[in-house]
């Protein structure tokens, strides 16, 4: 079984966890409707692994977030 994640690459102060991943996917999205800490280019990442690494993934990445952000990682037996 895998996990699936998807995060902003801008949210992101230690991007260093992208290195502990394995990226699936990524998009530059323009967002006009953001917080004023908010850069108006996003990149998006899509992400995946091993269920039994998802708690250690989802542990390091809140470490590795700026406040104010957030992520989502699902398990198949969540999606």
């Amino acid at each position: 079984m895998k996990y699936m994640g998807l995060l902003i690459k801008e949210s992101l102060k230690d991007r260093i966890f992208l290195e502990s991943v394995q990226i699936t996917r990524t998009e530059v999205w323009n967002v006009e409707d953001k917080a004023p800490f908010q850069p108006s280019t996003w990149t998006a990442v899509w992400f995946e692994g091993y269920e039994s690494q998802a708690d250690p993934v989802a542990t390091l990445l809140s470490q590795s977030l700026y406040p104010d952000w957030y992520s989502n990682i699902v398990t198949k037996k969540y999606s």
